[in-house]
């Protein structure tokens, strides 16, 4: 797993940073961990049938046991009430009183998914339907006004209502198809009325692809003309943000559908990661230099995924949850595995080439941060370079070179007389329990008569 990020300090340079280790926090004793949110400086945790919170000291506590044990829950408080939907009912936490309590309201659309929270008022989907259901101000208990159940129907297309989402304090509701985004205007009984021309031909392609990175949304969206990409809100307008290529990769897994995402901040760059679970492939994209890389926990690890699942931001704790148990791992720049599974760094270059000559690569240098070594394997870091000589199609055998031991701040990686080729592709790799600072490269290229 790697990180590629602009480095400011050099102009127009680009570095490949390792991304954060992650390092075990808390144990939960059930799982699996399927929803995640923050109150006040409290995670709450739904895991398996219990509801948790835990204090930023990793002390956790059960408030209570919700029927259902597996589905992922959707998340959201008024400050007076925690609110759960489960894809079966909902349920209210109240934490004045600490109870844990099912919403029994008639009028509540049992089956939602999907809950959000709005200037005082709960919104939630309402299955197999285009209806968003509202509930009283400042009362998740209650979905009435005077009797009257509040809902509003989205209005310009007739796809369902897949989920409602709060973006830059605006109500996005995400249809199978199309996205509509509402504005609270204060009218009554229903607060939100639909922003002319807001409407998109973008529909929520997975449920639980939502997530909000650097106070921006994002998820995984179909189009449409057939397209699947990762998009992002911009204001009320939706803009992809996924490349040509993995919007290919994506459409073509197997099942799209079942992905998840969460976001995490590293070295000042907020970063949106979303995982295919049937595909065992997960991707992040950095917002800062709006590049892609694969996130991967390492080989002796049970997935080739990351096992990354859910996120939150606790105080500055960036906290992940396990895919298969109840584990709660702390993100982090200086630990350098992902809870003792060796993390991959692996980098291609872009296609190197002399506008159609063939070309002898005589000289590779690669300046890392070196002198970085720790103890153990990672003690004297090897660099494993392969180089395609067909456009990155094939690879030749891999050279290895040492990238400083602790304190030798001067080694340089260089390679000699590494062939000729119309079109040349680099990969650098590390598997060492080291970091990985890549900090500029550079080839020096003859012409060949």
């Amino acid at each position: 797993m790697f990180d590629i990020r602009a480095d400011k300090d050099r102009g127009s340079g680009v570095v490949a940073v390792g991304t954060p280790g992650a390092a075990l926090w808390v144990s939960l004793p059930t799982f699996p961990i399927r929803g995640f949110h923050v109150v006040n400086g409290t995670l709450y945790v739904v895991a398996g049938q219990i509801l948790y919170s835990i204090t930023s000291a990793g002390v956790y506590t059960v408030l209570g046991v919700l029927p259902t044990a597996n589905s992922p829950v959707s998340m959201d408080d008024n400050t007076i009430q925690l609110a759960i939907v489960d894809g079966v009912a909902g349920y209210i936490y109240t934490f004045a009183t600490a109870t844990l309590s099912k919403i029994t309201d008639s009028n509540f659309p049992n089956g939602a998914t999907s809950i959000a929270f709005l200037n005082q008022v709960f919104y939630v989907n309402t299955p197999n339907t285009r209806q968003v259901a509202q509930s009283a101000v400042l009362d998740g208990t209650t979905w009435t006004s005077q009797g009257v159940p509040i809902f509003a129907t989205k209005e310009s297309s007739s796809d369902n209502l897949a989920a409602v989402a709060v973006y830059n304090g605006v109500l996005f509701l995400l249809g199978n198809n199309t996205t509509e985004v509402w504005a609270d205007v204060g009218t009554s009984p229903f607060r939100s009325q639909l922003i002319p021309g807001t409407a998109q031909n973008w529909g929520l392609a997975a449920l639980y692809s939502r997530a909000v990175a650097g106070g921006v949304g994002f998820f995984l969206a179909a189009n449409t003309d057939g397209t699947v990409a990762v998009v992002r809100n911009q204001g009320s307008n939706i803009v992809p943000v996924s490349t040509s290529d993995l919007n290919f990769l994506f459409k073509h897994f197997t099942t799209y559908s079942d992905a998840v995402a969460f976001s995490y901040s590293a070295y000042g760059h907020s970063v949106y990661q979303i995982t295919f679970p049937t595909a065992n492939r997960s991707f992040a994209y950095d917002l800062t230099t709006n590049l892609w890389h694969e996130a991967q926990t390492g080989a002796n690890a049970p997935q080739q995924r990351h096992f990354g699942q859910l996120g939150a931001t606790l105080g500055s704790r960036n906290l992940i949850s396990d895919a298969t148990t109840g584990n709660i791992y702390q993100l982090d720049e200086n630990t350098l595995t992902d809870n003792g599974y060796t993390i991959p760094r692996e980098v291609c270059t872009r296609n190197i080439y002399g506008e159609g000559n063939r070309m002898f690569m005589s000289r590779l240098f690669l300046d890392f941060d070196v002198g970085q070594g720790v103890q153990g394997t990672g003690a004297s870091p090897t660099i494993m370079i392969n180089i395609s000589k067909d456009g990155g199609n094939t690879f030749g055998p891999e050279k290895q070179v040492q990238a400083g031991a602790v304190g030798q701040y001067t080694t340089r990686v260089r390679l000699n007389r590494l062939g000729s080729a119309y079109d040349f592709v680099v990969r650098i790799r590390q598997t060492d329990v080291a970091k990985f600072f890549l900090m500029s490269g550079s080839v020096v290229l003859e012409a060949l008569q």
